[in-house]
Protein backbone atom coordinates (compact mmCIF):
# COMPACT_ATOMS: atom_id res chain seq x y z
CA UNK A 1 0.00 0.00 0.00
CA UNK A 2 2.80 2.40 0.84
CA UNK A 3 6.57 2.53 0.84
CA UNK A 4 8.61 4.01 3.64
CA UNK A 5 11.97 5.31 2.49
CA UNK A 6 14.71 6.51 4.81
CA UNK A 7 15.42 10.22 4.44
CA UNK A 8 18.32 11.06 2.13
CA UNK A 9 21.59 12.01 3.77
CA UNK A 10 21.69 15.67 4.78
CA UNK A 11 24.10 18.15 3.22
CA UNK A 12 26.68 19.23 5.80
CA UNK A 13 28.99 21.52 3.81
CA UNK A 14 28.98 23.37 0.50
CA UNK A 15 31.69 24.89 -1.71
CA UNK A 16 31.37 26.59 -5.09
CA UNK A 17 34.00 25.94 -7.76
CA UNK A 18 36.05 29.18 -7.98
CA UNK A 19 36.03 29.36 -11.78
CA UNK A 20 32.62 27.87 -12.54
CA UNK A 21 29.84 28.68 -10.08
CA UNK A 22 27.69 26.05 -11.79
CA UNK A 23 29.81 23.34 -10.14
CA UNK A 24 29.16 22.80 -6.43
CA UNK A 25 30.84 20.33 -4.08
CA UNK A 26 28.34 19.17 -1.46
CA UNK A 27 29.59 17.36 1.63
CA UNK A 28 27.08 14.88 3.00
CA UNK A 29 26.15 13.39 6.34
CA UNK A 30 26.86 9.89 4.97
CA UNK A 31 30.58 10.81 4.43
CA UNK A 32 30.29 11.21 0.65
CA UNK A 33 30.88 14.31 -1.48
CA UNK A 34 28.59 15.01 -4.40
CA UNK A 35 29.83 17.09 -7.32
CA UNK A 36 26.72 18.79 -8.61
CA UNK A 37 26.30 20.70 -11.87
CA UNK A 38 23.60 23.37 -11.47
CA UNK A 39 23.32 24.03 -15.19
CA UNK A 40 22.18 20.49 -16.03
CA UNK A 41 20.66 19.76 -12.57
CA UNK A 42 22.65 16.57 -12.09
CA UNK A 43 25.18 14.94 -9.76
CA UNK A 44 28.30 14.49 -11.94
CA UNK A 45 30.41 12.53 -9.43
CA UNK A 46 30.09 11.01 -5.99
CA UNK A 47 33.36 10.94 -4.06
CA UNK A 48 33.99 8.38 -1.33
CA UNK A 49 36.96 8.45 1.02
CA UNK A 50 35.82 9.59 4.46
CA UNK A 51 34.25 7.45 7.17
CA UNK A 52 32.23 10.16 8.94
CA UNK A 53 30.28 13.23 7.84
CA UNK A 54 31.98 15.92 5.74
CA UNK A 55 32.77 19.06 7.76
CA UNK A 56 34.83 21.15 5.34
CA UNK A 57 35.51 21.68 1.63
CA UNK A 58 37.85 24.09 -0.17
CA UNK A 59 38.82 24.48 -3.83
CA UNK A 60 42.18 25.63 -5.19
CA UNK A 61 41.91 26.98 -8.73
CA UNK A 62 45.72 27.18 -8.97
CA UNK A 63 46.25 23.47 -8.27
CA UNK A 64 42.88 22.24 -9.64
CA UNK A 65 42.10 20.37 -6.44
CA UNK A 66 39.35 20.07 -3.88
CA UNK A 67 40.38 19.51 -0.27
CA UNK A 68 37.85 17.81 2.00
CA UNK A 69 37.78 17.26 5.74
CA UNK A 70 35.53 15.14 7.87
CA UNK A 71 34.47 14.38 11.41
CA UNK A 72 36.86 11.40 11.10
CA UNK A 73 39.78 13.91 11.36
CA UNK A 74 40.84 12.95 7.83
CA UNK A 75 41.94 15.30 5.05
CA UNK A 76 41.59 14.25 1.39
CA UNK A 77 42.88 15.98 -1.74
CA UNK A 78 40.86 15.35 -4.92
CA UNK A 79 41.87 16.25 -8.48
CA UNK A 80 39.09 18.36 -10.04
CA UNK A 81 39.77 17.08 -13.56
CA UNK A 82 38.69 13.48 -12.99
CA UNK A 83 37.62 13.69 -9.31
CA UNK A 84 40.22 11.09 -8.32
CA UNK A 85 41.60 11.03 -4.78
CA UNK A 86 45.26 12.13 -4.88
CA UNK A 87 46.25 12.10 -1.22
CA UNK A 88 44.77 11.41 2.18
CA UNK A 89 45.97 11.97 5.72
CA UNK A 90 44.57 11.58 9.22
CA UNK A 91 45.34 14.32 11.72
CA UNK A 92 47.49 13.17 14.61
CA UNK A 93 45.27 13.55 17.66
CA UNK A 94 46.66 13.83 21.19
CA UNK A 95 46.96 10.50 23.07
CA UNK A 96 43.62 9.34 24.42
CA UNK A 97 41.58 11.49 22.00
CA UNK A 98 39.47 9.93 19.29
CA UNK A 99 37.45 11.87 16.74
CA UNK A 100 33.90 12.24 18.02
CA UNK A 101 30.81 12.46 15.84
CA UNK A 102 30.55 16.13 16.82
CA UNK A 103 34.14 17.09 16.05
CA UNK A 104 34.44 19.43 13.11
CA UNK A 105 37.54 19.68 10.97
CA UNK A 106 37.57 22.75 8.72
CA UNK A 107 39.82 23.59 5.78
CA UNK A 108 40.54 26.90 4.08
CA UNK A 109 43.08 27.77 1.39
CA UNK A 110 45.56 30.60 1.85
CA UNK A 111 45.34 33.28 -0.82
CA UNK A 112 48.36 31.66 -2.53
CA UNK A 113 45.99 28.73 -3.26
CA UNK A 114 48.79 26.25 -2.45
CA UNK A 115 48.79 26.08 1.34
CA UNK A 116 45.70 25.48 3.43
CA UNK A 117 44.76 25.82 7.07
CA UNK A 118 43.18 22.95 8.99
CA UNK A 119 41.21 23.80 12.12
CA UNK A 120 40.31 20.99 14.53
CA UNK A 121 39.28 21.15 18.19
CA UNK A 122 42.72 19.79 19.16
CA UNK A 123 44.98 21.73 16.78
CA UNK A 124 45.67 24.19 13.99
CA UNK A 125 47.81 22.96 11.11
CA UNK A 126 49.07 24.30 7.78
CA UNK A 127 49.61 21.92 4.89
CA UNK A 128 50.83 22.27 1.35
CA UNK A 129 48.16 20.64 -0.83
CA UNK A 130 50.64 18.96 -3.20
CA UNK A 131 52.51 17.27 -0.33
CA UNK A 132 49.88 16.96 2.43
Amino acid sequence: MTTFMPPPPAATFLAFHPQDNNIIAIGMDDSSIQIYNVRVDEVKSKLKGHTKRITGLAFSHVLNVLVSSGADAQICVWNTDGWEKQKTRFLQLPPGRTPSAQSDTRVQFHQDQIQFLVVHETQLAIFEATKL
